[in-house]
């Protein structure tokens, strides 16, 4: 026994009658502690004393505490430097000791909150409200990423020359001249690189020394005064632009033309590093500081830089506040995201992601209005900080993320705001702090990351692939439309069908299976696109249309399985982590491709599209999410592998396929698959069997013709060997088979299709036997039976 323990100061000495009852309680609770054995476990034994059945931790802290005050209590009443007194107060102390539970730290089931949402209700006010939060803080930073496309938009230009000035000199107006007669005056001829055609320059022009007198003349008589073959060509300093669809754009402010060529890359270089550099922010600070505060701190930021970025006075000033600015607004996209998924459960997540694409597509169409009533970048992007001001403080409305809440022990926070939702009952649960590198620790989970991201790459470049070939162009070789306000219109348009199968795909089919099937369409289509052009454009625009299509919603979907397939307290990592890798092949590719002039090589696109194919046969490793709870912890997520018990539970078993057939020998698989295979010999066997009949009954015909009367024999020709109906008849098993997939595969998710094929080759053999009787009656009732 130790003895050095002091007792606390502050207690009090108690009356000294108490003396004696103490000593004899004491001199009892020894005699009992030594005749039960129970009372005297080590401390070794005593550690692995379980907790209470609920599963929640013993707080004995408290217990222990007051216990000790009562023991000082007692024996204030002793003297302090007497052997009898430490003797007892050790004494005591070791006894309450050994049976007190060990305080643990211990950590409780995770909360289910989807089961919570479930019970409370799926869509109730506060979902709507926090719907309608998120779309208007989201909208006019969907804005500022497609406000980019008319920012870059470089509109007709040619050398400017101060004497053919309309505004400077009122000889121009009055003679009425116009760019393109300036053009005809000014600027040499040159060959188009990418038609081969006889062009008026755009960046050289003649330095002829009479250009003010020419201006003061009439068109006619100032193309038969000037001789090109004897004036020099110069490079221009200056530019004049078509300002009838934009008076200005970022290009156009700052003559990012011609030799100024290089400073788009540049600008477009610094424009994808923000971009990274805000995936990565947002996904590290979102998981750390939470969903709200993270979206709050670089929408503020952002919205300060889109006010700065219109009223940068040189390049190098807008190069850094581009760059600030799109790192603010990916950082605040991805966490928004984020925090709109985790507020539905898993049945609504499809929705959710369905009212996302819906806000972008309708912020599309407002840039398309605004672009049309504005006509300046800076009017546009002055009019969008103004609304992400706005929006920042519609932020506020907002709570925190109850999920992240919850996964980071902040339960009182987390409470509170379902309280305030649901009015339901509180609920307790603590989990540790993870980060993405745990991943490292689990071979499936490094695996399932390395094929999503892999997934990420194909569908950005496919994206950059194929809008880079329906790119807005101002001459005939434009694919969509040479207006620019019509080329965005009709994008617009495409993207609405592409939520509208977003939608349709999510909500009937598995995501795997929407992958691999929207893999295959975006990969052959580009590699079909990449091939030599033939005359007609219109079948290539198809097939770009239905590429871009399966490009737009398979990106979307990828967010969706990228959300479902990783846990809470890594999921804004891993998204940043997916964007940040394929924003980064994107940018190095593009480097690469405008570097070394391959903008007009195929050899990209098919590569592209060989990538997809690849990637449509990868997605069988990654587990089915459609149908389950978003998972919280590495444990929930580990849940999903084919071979874990909650999946298998999940899957039921077929014990028809599982038994024995005869004596224990021969599997039902192996009858099955025996009689499958008769089945579809005696469907084929069908199939083909008119085609087979078909020539034996027009030989008969023929024979009757030799023999019987020659109008007899026109009439039984023209019954029987009519070439529209023989091929009726003969591509009406196909017409059925086309209508009846669909159906088909429906029927059999509900009954048995063992059953149903049966069904279907008994049913066929049947109406086969039909045939000749039906072809003795006319075509009518073969097409029915082949149908």
């Amino acid at each position: 026994m130790q003895s050095g323990n002091k007792p606390l100061d502050s207690v009090e000495k108690a009356h000294s009658s108490h003396v004696l009852p103490l000593l004899q309680k004491e001199d009892a609770l020894e005699k009992s502690a030594q005749s039960h054995p129970v009372l005297l476990l080590s401390p070794a034994e005593h550690c692995d004393l379980k907790p209470n059945m609920m599963g929640h931790a013993v707080d004995n802290g408290k217990t222990f505490a007051e216990s000790y005050s009562s023991i000082q209590t007692e024996e204030a009443i002793m003297d302090e430097n007497t052997a009898e007194f430490h003797a007892v107060r050790n004494h005591r102390l070791n006894i309450r000791a050994m049976h007190r539970s060990r305080a643990q730290n211990l950590r409780t089931t995770p909360v289910d909150y989807d089961h919570i949402i479930k019970i409370m209700g799926r869509w109730n006010r506060w979902q709507i409200r926090l719907c309608i939060v998120f779309a208007f803080v989201l909208a006019p930073h969907i804005m500022n990423v497609f406000l980019n496309f008319y920012a870059m938009y470089l509109p007709k230009h040619w050398c400017y020359v101060k004497d053919f000035d309309s505004e400077k000199h009122k000889s121009i107006a009055d003679m009425e001249w116009n760019s393109w007669e300036i053009q005809d005056i000014v600027a040499p001829l040159e060959v188009a690189s990418d038609t081969g055609k006889s062009i008026r320059s755009s960046c050289q022009m003649y330095n002829r020394a009479n250009y003010h007198h020419l201006s003061h003349l009439p068109y006619e008589e100032a193309l038969e005064a000037i001789d090109n073959h004897n004036e020099s060509i110069i490079s221009c300093n200056q530019w004049m632009y078509d300002h009838s669809i934009l008076r200005d754009t970022v290009l156009t402010r700052w003559n990012i033309v011609c030799a100024n060529k290089a400073w788009k890359l540049l600008l477009y270089v610094g424009t994808s590093l923000g971009g990274l550099l805000g995936c990565a922010l947002g996904g590290v600070f979102g998981d750390r500081l939470g969903r709200r505060r993270t979206a709050l701190i670089f929408g503020s930021f952002g919205c300060v830089l889109s006010f700065i970025l219109p009223f940068s006075s040189d390049f190098p000033c807008l190069m850094i506040v581009k760059f600030a600015s799109v790192m603010c607004n990916e950082a605040l996209l991805l966490v928004l995201y984020v925090t709109f998924i985790e507020s539905v459960v898993d049945m609504d997540r499809p929705l959710m992601l369905t009212l996302w694409q819906t806000v972008v597509v309708v912020c599309r169409l407002l840039l398309v209005l605004m672009a049309y009533v504005l006509n300046s970048w800076t009017n546009m992007q002055t009019v969008i900080a103004v609304f992400s001001g706005i929006s920042m403080i519609i932020l506020l409305l907002a709570p925190e993320s109850p999920r992240w809440l919850i996964i980071n022990s902040k339960h009182s926070e987390a409470e509170s705001i379902v309280r305030n939702a649901f009015h339901r009952p509180e609920f307790l649960g603590t989990m540790a702090k993870w980060n993405i590198m745990r991943l490292t620790k689990s071979v499936e989970m490094t695996k399932w990351l390395m094929i999503i991201i892999t997934f990420w790459i194909m569908a950005a470049l496919q994206e950059f692939s194929f809008n880079k070939q329906l790119k807005h162009s101002d001459d005939s070789s434009a694919r969509l439309s040479s207006n620019l306000h019509e080329h965005a219109l009709i994008l617009t348009v495409i993207n609405i069908f592409a939520v509208v199968i977003f939608f349709s795909l999510t909500k009937y089919f598995s995501r795997n299976n929407s992958l691999v099937f929207l893999f295959c369409m975006s990969g052959m289509t580009v590699a079909i696109c990449a091939m030599p052009k033939t005359t007609s454009m219109r079948p290539e625009l198809v097939m770009l249309v239905i590429g871009y299509v399966s490009t737009s919603v398979s990106k979307w979907l990828l967010y969706l399985m990228t959300v479902e397939l990783f846990p809470t307290v890594i999921r804004c990592s891993v998204i940043g982590l997916c964007a940040f890798c394929s924003n980064l092949c994107v940018t190095i590719i593009s480097v690469v491709i405008t570097s070394t002039g391959m903008e007009e090589n195929r050899i990209p696109c098919i590569c592209f599209g060989l990538l997809a194919l690849v990637c449509s046969a990868m997605i069988s490793y990654i587990p089915m999410c459609k149908g389950r709870t978003l998972p919280d912890t590495f444990k929930d997520t580990l849940s999903m592998r084919p071979n874990s018990p909650d999946l298998n539970e999940w899957i039921p078993k077929s014990r028809f396929i599982e038994g024995k057939f005869c004596c224990g020998y021969c599997p039902k698989r192996w009858v099955l698959a025996v009689l499958c295979h008769i089945g579809f010999a005696i469907a084929f066997g069908i199939r083909c069997n008119f085609g087979a009949a078909k020539m034996r009954m027009f030989q008969h015909h023929e024979d009757v013709y030799r023999t019987k009367n020659h109008t007899n024999i026109n009439e039984s020709v023209e019954s029987h060997g009519h070439g529209g109906l023989v091929a009726l008849v003969e591509s009406s098993f196909f017409y059925g088979a086309s209508i009846s997939y669909f159906p088909a595969g429906i029927i059999a998710a509900k009954f048995s299709p063992v059953r149903m094929f049966g069904f279907g080759v008994v049913t066929l053999s049947s109406l086969n036997l039909l045939l000749p009787v039906a072809f003795s009656n006319g075509f009518i009732f073969p097409i029915i039976i082949q149908v």
